[in-house]
């Protein structure tokens, strides 16, 4: 709903998600999002703080939490949109290396995207070109790798219906062939009784 731009709809369904466990922070990040997408920039900025600065901060060492990650990103995303470039320089280098340290491609994907759009409106166009390379270079191998996928699962599918065909001739044959064996019995008890 979120995407679709339906946020009321959103909100009554992510509020219900983050009331069943009040301290989940992807489910925080998730409604920070939606206010995020909405331009409700200082209500998401204070439920990232909230995700960021809370308990989940103090518990990311024993318990990674994708949320802390997605906090820092929408974090920087929601100073981009106030024109706050270093806020958005600190939070999106702080939520890029905790994306980094567990690899977590489709948010260095947005890491990079972000840090290109910071540093161009610093006019530190080297710096935004390095991350906008990153951002292409990672984003395409991504889309390489899912194409892939999916090429593999249709050859699969393929491969699959191409069996059941095989095993639905087999089993038309041995029908055929039951069919057969049945007339031929029956003429042989015919063959004897008229004999």
């Amino acid at each position: 709903f979120c995407y679709m731009g339906q946020y009321d709809s959103a909100f009554v369904y992510i509020k219900k998600y983050t009331d069943l466990d009040p301290n989940n922070g992807w489910a925080k990040a998730m409604l920070g999002e939606t206010y995020l997408m909405n331009k409700q920039y200082d209500t998401a900025l204070h439920i990232f703080k909230e995700c960021i600065y809370g308990k989940q901060y103090e518990e990311y060492n024993k318990q990674i939490k994708q949320g802390l990650k997605a906090a820092f990103l929408f974090a920087g995303k929601a100073y981009i949109a106030k024109k706050n470039y270093a806020n958005a320089l600190k939070y999106t280098k702080e939520g890029l290396a905790l994306a980094k340290k567990d690899n977590e491609q489709p948010l260095l994907v947005s890491g990079y995207e972000q840090l290109s759009e910071i540093y161009y409106h610093m006019s530190k166009y080297d710096s935004a070109y390095n991350y906008l390379s990153k951002y292409t270079t990672l984003k395409d191998s991504i889309v390489n790798r899912q194409f892939l996928l999916r090429l593999n699962n249709y050859k699969k599918v393929a491969e699959d219906e191409k069996k059941k065909a095989e095993i639905g001739l087999l089993n038309k044959d041995i029908k055929i062939k039951s069919q057969q064996l049945k007339q031929e019995t029956q003429q042989k008890y015919f063959l004897l009784i008229l004999l």
